[in-house]
């Protein structure tokens, strides 16, 4: 009976790596989505901060 429970212990332990596994793996692709995005955002801000800054300088197209 113990070495029956050993061997589903082990078979539970395998199973519960794995999943930890698949979990980091999964949990490093978010992080690195998330910084991809985040990138995306800054600079999309900083060239709408920059085209509002030239449309005070020299105006917008639609003042025309």
């Amino acid at each position: 009976r113990q070495m029956q429970d050993g061997l589903n212990l082990k078979k539970i332990n395998r199973a519960v790596r794995g999943e930890v596994t698949e979990l980091t793996r999964e949990n490093r692709e978010l992080k690195k989505e998330l910084i991809r995005k985040n990138a995306a955002l800054a600079e999309t801000t900083a060239l709408l901060v920059l085209k509002k800054k030239a449309d005070l300088i020299w105006g917008s197209a639609a003042d025309e």
